[in-house]
């Protein structure tokens, strides 16, 4: 691909006259793959000191060298291209070798910290039974038309540049109108979706989460915003304090929903149904029509309202709307449930607001008699502070408290079961082996008891010091019922 059409719109200065525009050129960012045709994209390193970097060492030399502004490079052997962002050039240099064409398909950006993936997915299952091709871009799941692309073990909910556009490529040859993609804040604050023009763009809400990547709340904040800088549409949760700022600050086209603060659309007279899900009525100008979905909780009341004044701003018929609603009886790792003649809840929260809302939903829905078991740890190498806010949610909602392994990673797994456990005032059990903990649960149960299972979700592995290995939760607790129900009969 020539240079100038390689970089076409990206922050870069091609001002240099040794540059030949018309030089035919290969992306490259290793080492051991240039070439003297190659356009070698130097990063800089996120949230530690860069280093310079020594162009010497590079045998054969490429083409020509791409760093940001402020980038040393030493002993240069090939021209240096400026950017004034290395990240978002070379995102505008895949979505270019991809050839996407923003203006057929239309790209459904969600953000926020909690529910991105339910908002998506029902996005998505909508657009899906009104008939459309659609491509998905999601925690753990790449997909076009409901063939996944990605494996097991993808655990990205934005991906890199290079999987990103190439899996947007796919979506737009199979014919794909439209694309449903989770975008999370640190894919805006890489500028991995630079180049992308949004047709649409939801924020749904915002609370304390990945404090270790962010400064602050604030650059939290600020990196959410940066969706609607290339959006079309925005759509945003005026019950949210984080999202009705958003609102009020950026100059896209946008619409609203609210319950509390008078949205566009609303919903009124809510029933929650315990573990049935919940009934409403959907209100959007002269537009009123009931609801009745399986999926549970209030929470999963407004992902579903946000759901529905997208798929109604885009043009999906209302009629349509409501029973491709209705048609989705639950999103994977999301408030899922397994029934037996206990119930099991297996479910992705991992942030202190999702932990409590999940856990605090499941206590409303049991009634004096029956016991809520939770089995759950955190993950290590992360934010440590929620680990005591999630041990304090089990430890006023549960009755029995199993704390177990959760992608550890490289930290201790005792030091993170300490984090946890200093927000818990009742006994808890500790069970280092996640199956072991589950069937453990499964085994506590009685009759009509609720066993939440959280953290995980989808997930089909887990990441300690031995590295990533599979793990399959929903297996195991099938298996586990399976033996339940034997012994039962026995």
């Amino acid at each position: 691909m020539k240079l100038s059409e390689l970089l076409c719109g990206a922050p870069v200065d091609l001002g240099d006259p040794n540059i030949d525009h018309n030089k035919s050129v290969a992306l490259t960012l290793k080492r051991e793959e240039i070439s003297d045709n190659s356009l070698l994209f130097i990063t800089s390193s996120i949230g530690r000191h860069d280093t310079p970097f020594d162009a010497s060492e590079l045998n054969p030399p490429p083409y020509a060298i791409i760093a940001d502004e402020k980038k040393t490079v030493l002993n240069p052997v090939c021209p240096i291209i400026r950017a004034s962002d290395t990240r978002a050039a070379l995102a505008y240099a895949y979505s270019n070798i991809n050839a996407i064409d923003y203006n057929n398909l239309k790209i459904i950006g969600v953000t926020g910290t909690n529910g991105k993936t339910t908002v998506a997915s029902l996005i998505y299952g909508i657009l899906r039974s009104a008939g459309y091709k659609v491509g998905f871009i999601g925690t753990g799941k790449i997909s076009v038309c409901d063939q996944v692309l990605t494996e097991d073990e993808y655990s990205m909910t934005t991906p890199d540049p290079s999987l990103l556009y190439t899996s947007l490529r796919k979506m737009q040859d199979a014919g794909c109108e439209y694309a449903v993609m989770e975008v999370s804040s640190h894919s805006l604050a890489l500028n991995k979706t630079a180049p992308i023009k949004f047709e649409y763009a939801i924020f749904n809400n915002l609370s304390p989460e990945h404090m270790d990547f962010h400064k602050d709340m604030e650059s939290y904040f600020e990196s959410k915003l940066k969706l609607f800088q290339s959006a079309k549409r925005g759509l945003f949760n005026l019950d949210d304090s984080y999202s009705r700022r958003a609102y009020e600050s950026v100059s896209c086209e946008k619409s609203s929903v609210g319950i509390i603060h008078d949205g566009d659309a609303y919903i009124t007279d809510v029933s929650l149904l315990g573990l049935s899900g919940a009934s409403f009525y959907y209100r959007q100008s002269r537009l009123i029509f009931g609801v009745k979905s399986p999926l549970l909780g209030s929470f999963n009341v407004y992902n579903s309202l946000i759901a529905l004044r997208c798929v109604i701003d885009l043009g999906i018929k209302p009629c349509i709307a409501k029973r491709g609603l209705e048609e989705i009886k639950s999103v994977n790792g999301r408030m899922e449930i397994i029934r037996s003649d206990i119930t099991v809840v297996i479910d992705y929260a991992h942030t202190p607001e999702a932990f409590n809302n999940c856990l605090k939903t499941l206590f409303k829905a049991n009634n004096k008699r029956q016991k809520l078991i939770c089995v759950f740890g955190c993950g290590g190498d992360r934010d440590k502070e929620k680990r005591r806010l999630m041990g304090k949610s089990a430890d006023l909602y549960c009755d029995a408290v199993i704390l177990t392994e959760d992608n550890s990673r490289t930290e201790n797994l005792h030091s993170i079961i300490s984090d946890i456990a200093k927000g818990i005032c009742k006994e808890y059990t500790f069970i280092e082996s996640r199956a072991d903990a589950i069937r453990y649960a499964l085994r506590l149960a009685n009759v009509g008891d609720t066993v939440a299972i959280l953290g995980k979700g989808h997930e089909k592995y887990i990441i300690n010091s031995s590295g990533t290995n599979p793990f399959d939760e929903k297996k195991i607790v099938k298996e586990a019922l399976l033996q339940r129900e034997i012994g039962n009969a026995n």
